[in-house]
């Protein structure tokens, strides 16, 4: 979200996808139920985008 005096707050959604680490979390988990646990750890998914852009409009 951005948000400025005198323009639109602007809003965009950024998607998310299971990284290697998640991967090898299930594959681990499969075996041991410990690294499971990772999957509830942020490091376990990556963003979509890198980098995001948001053009602002005066209000």
């Amino acid at each position: 979200m951005a948000k400025k005096d005198g323009y639109v707050t602007t809003q965009r959604a950024i998607g998310k996808s299971l990284n290697t680490t998640g991967v090898l979390d299930i594959i681990g988990g499969v075996l041991i139920l410990i690294p499971l646990f990772g999957l509830l750890a942020p490091g376990a998914y990556s963003l979509d985008e890198t980098n995001v852009q948001i053009s602002m409009v005066k209000a």
